[in-house]
Formats: C-alpha cells, sequence, structure tokens
C-alpha cells in the first residue's frame, strides 16, 4: 500500500510540472479519499491547493493532517502559513509556537534543519508585512524567525531595514551592529548600519560605517555613493 500512495504521489506531482493541473486534483482528490489516514497524503495536498489559493481546502487539509501527527511539524508551518493567508493572524502566531515547542520536545535547541525551516518561513510572513506596510507585525515575524535562528544575519538585516521604515532609527543601529560585530566580513551589515545611523543624524559614525565597506571593497559603489552625502551640509 506505502508503494502504491508513494507512486501515485509521484505521479499527480509530474502532471503538476507538466501544468496538467486538473489530472493532479483528481488524482490528489482520490488519494485523499482512499487513504484518509496518510498524514504525508494531506500535507502534499493541502500544499497543491494552497499554491493555488484554495485556501480554504488546504487548510482543512493541513488540518487533517496535524489530526493523524500531531506532532506534525511541516503541516503547522503551512497551516500558519495559510491561516495568515486568511487574514487569522493570531491563530497563525499560535500554530509557530505550538510547532516550535513541538521541534524542540524536551530540548531547549532546535535541529538545524527545522530551525531554517522555521526562520524562513517567518521571514517569508515578515516580508509580505512589510510589502503592506505592516512595520509593527513584520519586525515581530523577523524577530520570531531570529528567535530559533539567530544567526540568520539576512533576516536581521531585513529587520534593521523595517525598524527602519518605521522610524525606529535607534533599533535599526542596534540590529545591524549586531550583524557586524558577529560577521564583519558581510557588506551588507556595514552598509545598513552607516544609513540607519545616517537616519539617526549620526553622520560621522555612517561616514565611519560606509568607510569600512570601501576598506573591504574599495570601488563598492553605493558606499561610494553614501559617503558623497556626507559631503553636503547637514540641514536643519
Amino acid at each position: 500500500m506505502l508503494n502504491t500512495v508513494k507512486e501515485r504521489l509521484a505521479l499527480a506531482r509530474a502532471h503538476v510540472r507538466k501544468g496538467e493541473v486538473g489530472a493532479a486534483e483528481s488524482l490528489y482528490n482520490s488519494l485523499t479519499e482512499e487513504f484518509p489516514g496518510f498524514a504525508d497524503v494531506q500535507n502534499e495536498v493541502g500544499l497543491f491547493f494552497h499554491e493555488r489559493g484554495g485556501f480554504d481546502r488546504a487548510q482543512k487539509a493541513f488540518l487533517q493532517a496535524l489530526k493523524i501527527n500531531p506532532a506534525y511539524t511541516e503541516a503547522a508551518l503551512h497551516l500558519s502559513i495559510t491561516w495568515n493567508d486568511l487574514g487569522r493572524y493570531e491563530d497563525a502566531q499560535k500554530v509557530y509556537a505550538d510547532a516550535v515547542k513541538q521541534a524542540r520536545g524536551k530540548s531547549d535547541a532546535l535541529d538545524p534543519p527545522v530551525a531554517q525551516r522555521i526562520a524562513n518561513l517567518y521571514a517569508e510572513i515578515g516580508d509580505v508585512y512589510a510589502q503592506a506596510g505592516e512595520w509593527k507585525r513584520a519586525a515581530q515575524s523577523f524577530r520570531d524567525g531570529l528567535a530559533v535562528a539567530p544567526n540568520f544575519h539576512d533576516v536581521r538585516l531585513r529587520l534593521a531595514q523595517v525598524l527602519l521604515d518605521a522610524h525606529e532609527a535607534p533599533m535599526a543601529i542596534e540590529e545591524a551592529q549586531r550583524v557586524v560585530d558577529t560577521a564583519p566580513e558581510l557588506i551588507p551589515g556595514w552598509l545598513m548600519l552607516g544609513l540607519a545611523q545616517f537616519v539617526a543624524g549620526n553622520r560621522e559614525k555612517a561616514g565611519a560605517a560606509w568607510k569600512a565597506v570601501l576598506q573591504r571593497e574599495p570601488k563598492h559603489p553605493r558606499a561610494a555613493m553614501y559617503l558623497r552625502l556626507m559631503e553636503k551640509p547637514a540641514t536643519t
């Protein structure tokens, strides 16, 4: 039976790759009817419908997967994203928290692949909020991702950018500084630090950060452009 399920899932994926959505949907529907107790089937069906905007059908599939296997972290994360798409933000955050707790088990540390997956999903939600101008929610999503993967420097820099957009330059400086202190070889960290300092009115510190970029990459165009700003008198 297991081989049959795997073969039919593979066939459904092949239909999707070929753009044969109707055939794939028919096969997924038959799989859920014939094998209602297979959590992996429900999770994959949920992904299929989610990717096509069928959020209601997707959430039902993810919920069924979790009913079958309450410890199914991936299905919980997918459900959280779906609920976020449906505007159920508090429910989405709770599912994330439960997924993290479940993944940790009795340990304080997440397995690296799980932590990476969770952090990236939080960051995706943060990006959506940022695009909508929801700076506070975006910042919280990025912070939630960093809580499980604190060394994801790109996520921390996205948090810094959101804080700048929210007119929270001092907090943006703190986040950018953490990147610079932890990974001084990363040019984007210095660029963001300089920008945050500049917005905060700290022109000398901004210039020092951008000069640090040129020390590492002498022809960096953005750093040179930003430094030209320093030649203009400060406005009052």
